[in-house]
């Protein structure tokens, strides 16, 4: 998004569909407003015409959020919503798109506080809905309108908070762990309907793959369980990529989890 009103700029987009598409890739494409300790993703039109910001303290390192519920940034990320789906929808160098843009990293939560009202919520569905007829659509948190659209899911903390009980060393949090909060939502079956996805935890990326691991302990979840609960079709997992990437049984134990997945390049 450029300074104007209802003006955009694809070129950075166009730039990493392209650096994919050229790898025999899919992308999977996320938009924000909001990373936390980073200034905010807002194009300057919309700072012109004084939107609500809400406060938050010390927890993620203090800072801004936009009110996901004030009219002016609503009415900005719906003219960002349609121009999206009129420029991408169908385009066969993206794979999924994220609904995004409320909450941290656009992950439709700002924990511990509650800064995305549930207008805000089935207003973007809405508009995605009406925007999207032909590229795959995820949410990250289970939510009824969603489900009904025939849209997938996608963990942003697999096998970190993706399940709970003996995979998470008998730890139970079935208020926010991912797992837990499909089956709480009646939508065990939403694999059948629509793709799953996911990242990997940061935290967990350099071990995850290595013998030493101990997996089936509190917050190091096995990769594989995961991948057979939640029938997820791709996962992030950038470590396997920079720094020259993972070898040896890191390389051997991540390419067996990776064929337990049924993602291809068509």
């Amino acid at each position: 998004v450029v300074g104007v009103e209802k003006a955009f700029d694809w070129t950075y987009v166009e730039k990493r569909l392209n650096e994919s598409f050229s790898r025999s890739r899919h992308a999977v494409l996320t938009v924000s407003l909001h990373y936390p300790g980073q200034n905010l993703f807002l194009p300057q039109f919309i700072w012109d015409k004084q939107p609500t910001l809400l406060y938050y303290p010390d927890f993620m390192g203090g800072g801004v959020s936009p009110d996901y519920g004030d009219p002016i940034i609503l009415k900005a990320i719906e003219q960002f919503i349609r121009a999206f789906g009129a420029k991408y929808d169908g385009d066969t160098r993206i794979g999924f798109i994220h609904l995004g843009l409320l909450g941290f990293w656009g992950e439709w939560h700002t924990f511990p506080q509650n800064f995305v009202p549930e207008h805000a919520k089935h207003s973007v569905t809405q508009w995605y809905t009406e925007s999207f007829s032909k590229t795959q659509l995820q949410a990250r948190y289970p939510f009824d309108p969603t489900y009904k659209a025939g849209m997938g899911l996608y963990d942003g903390s697999f096998a970190f908070h993706t399940l709970d009980g003996d995979a998470n060393g008998g730890f139970y949090h079935p208020e926010w762990y991912f797992w837990p909060l499909v089956q709480a939502a009646g939508q065990s079956d939403i694999w059948k309907k629509a793709a799953l996805g996911g990242e990997t935890r940061p935290e967990l990326q350099k071990e995850i793959f290595t013998s030493s691991y101990q997996k089936g302990t509190y917050e190091k979840q096995d990769f594989v369980r995961c991948i057979y609960t939640t029938h997820a079709t791709y996962i992030f997992h950038q470590d396997a990529f920079i720094l020259g990437g993972y070898t040896g049984e890191q390389l051997a134990a991540a390419a067996h989890s990776h064929t337990r997945m049924g993602y291809s390049f068509i």
